[in-house]
């Protein structure tokens, strides 16, 4: 009820293109996070709350907890891949900054990628800021029309069981299996199905 009193107004969709589908299988909804009032749910609460009504310190925090990722992921000789949307589809182009700066231009050694539902033309690295991927995911409301006019792979959940074989084309594209890794930016790129089992 506190929470409730002090957002009043400033409540924010943080998944503007989501549909029915997307929120049934969300990432929100499952796992730890699926726990209702389990530390996971309650963290991913307070992250919401801090970003509606402290935005600034919200992405200080960011900043912050990616650089101690990469000080860690440094240290065994590796290069750390981001996902600033884990259960969100916010536009981190113009949204995640420190101040004047963006935060993927503060992390120019590490590789962010994210999904989103938003309506792109086009699905891979963002010109203006290279060290960003961003790939379309799509939903129940796209048609082949979407698959037809988009350029880039494009991730699409599929309602088949773990391990269950997939089919060679979706949609008239070939297809790659989505459960092999997570590092969508790492796929072979292209006009691929990268299908995703749920």
């Amino acid at each position: 009820i506190k929470i409730w009193t002090t957002m009043q107004g400033k409540h924010r969709n943080v998944c503007s293109h989501s549909t029915p589908g997307c929120r049934a299988a969300c990432l929100g909804n499952s796992g730890h996070l699926g726990i209702s009032g389990g530390s996971a749910s309650r963290a991913m609460l307070a992250r919401y709350v801090m970003l509606c009504l402290w935005p600034y310190d919200f992405w200080l925090l960011v900043d912050y907890e990616i650089g101690l990722a990469k000080k860690r992921v440094a240290r065994c000789g590796k290069t750390l891949v981001c996902r600033i949307n884990g259960t969100s589809d916010l536009d981190v182009l113009t949204e995640a900054y420190v101040g004047d700066e963006s935060i993927l231009a503060r992390h120019p050694d590490v590789k962010f990628q994210d999904y989103t539902k938003r309506p792109l033309v086009r699905s891979g690295w963002r010109t203006s800021v290279p060290n960003y991927y961003l790939v379309r995911s799509a939903t129940e409301r796209d048609g082949r029309d979407m698959f037809d006019e988009h350029e880039g792979n494009v991730v699409v959940p599929v309602n088949l069981p773990k391990g269950a074989a997939l089919p060679d084309t979706f949609m008239g594209r070939p297809v790659i299996d989505g459960d092999v890794h997570d590092l969508r930016c790492e796929d072979k790129q292209g006009g691929y199905a990268v299908l995703v089992r749920v």
